[in-house]
């Protein structure tokens, strides 16, 4: 039976990946020789020579990973900004994907599970949430892997998750299998011939993509795309100043001020993305 994978499963796949022709010098999606790049965190990211994908060397262990995230938090996404960005992937879903209140939908890697509370806010009563790092189930909007695997889903949603992945192959091709008839993976995701720069945070983020990265990992699942946008959000517009001045000295920095609104909308490094699966 396909089903999502709890996390000494995927552990247990993760060191298995030999089956599959692939070596720790090798890419991870299309299996083509990587080159080292740089040293970051005490992690060697490599390149790969043919899809052009960037990624952590070796991959993070399981204990490295669930001891990161069990003090995770980004400064980044306060309360105010993750919702109004729930808001605008739900009004994407529903004018560009023609999603309705009857539609099935799965976040999955859901953290803070924000954008189903927002879905619920809008009458999706078939939405729910589900995070590998969060065990507990404290409330009807959150379901663990069981409750995943036994349903089909008509949406479902990574956002900011696939960077994150140790084993990007293994969670798309089984996400896909999860999906009904012509049901919709959607996702944002690190872009790096983008126009906005990006930081290299590893274990945080252990994959940074090309759009040919992108079609070989959506072309090994069974995947077509049919949306690729680059991403904008809203942010706080202090936090998107303090972002654009990170690299100026503290004493300038205090020498700066601006009239923007409270909120502005902003290029991100992120692509956005939309699969279907292959018929």
């Amino acid at each position: 039976m396909v089903k999502i994978m709890n996390r000494t499963e995927q552990n247990r796949t993760e060191q298995n990946r030999t089956e599959q022709n692939r070596t720790e010098q090798n890419c991870v999606i299309c299996g083509h020789e990587s080159f080292f790049l740089k040293s970051v965190n005490s992690f060697n990211v490599s390149k790969c020579g043919a899809c052009g994908l960037e990624f952590i060397l070796p991959m993070p262990t399981e204990e490295c990973l669930r001891e990161f995230y069990s003090e995770y938090a980004d400064i980044r996404a306060l309360h105010e900004v993750t919702k109004r960005n729930a808001y605008r992937n739900l009004d994407f879903l529903k004018k560009e994907h023609s999603i309705n209140q009857t539609s099935n939908i799965l976040d999955y890697g859901c953290g803070n599970n924000m954008f189903i509370d927002v879905c619920r806010q809008n009458s999706f009563s078939n939405s729910f949430g589900y995070d590998p790092y969060i065990n507990r189930v404290n409330d009807e909007k959150r379901i663990n892997c069981n409750h995943a695997n036994e349903n089909k889903w008509d949406v479902i949603s990574l956002w900011g998750v696939l960077e994150h992945l140790t084993s990007p192959i293994e969670h798309l091709f089984t996400l896909k299998k999860l999906l009904s008839e012509d049901g919709l993976i959607v996702l944002t995701t690190i872009y790096i011939e983008g126009k906005i720069p990006f930081q290299y945070k590893p274990p945080e983020h252990t994959l940074y993509f090309t759009k040919q990265s992108l079609k070989e990992l959506a072309n090994y699942c069974e995947l077509k795309i049919i949306n690729f946008d680059e991403y904008k959000m809203e942010q706080n517009s202090n936090v998107y100043l303090s972002i654009l001045l990170r690299t100026m000295p503290d004493e300038y920095k205090k020498l700066i001020a601006h009239n923007m609104p409270d909120y502005v909308e902003v290029p991100t490094n992120e692509i956005r993305l939309v699969l279907k699966a292959k018929s």
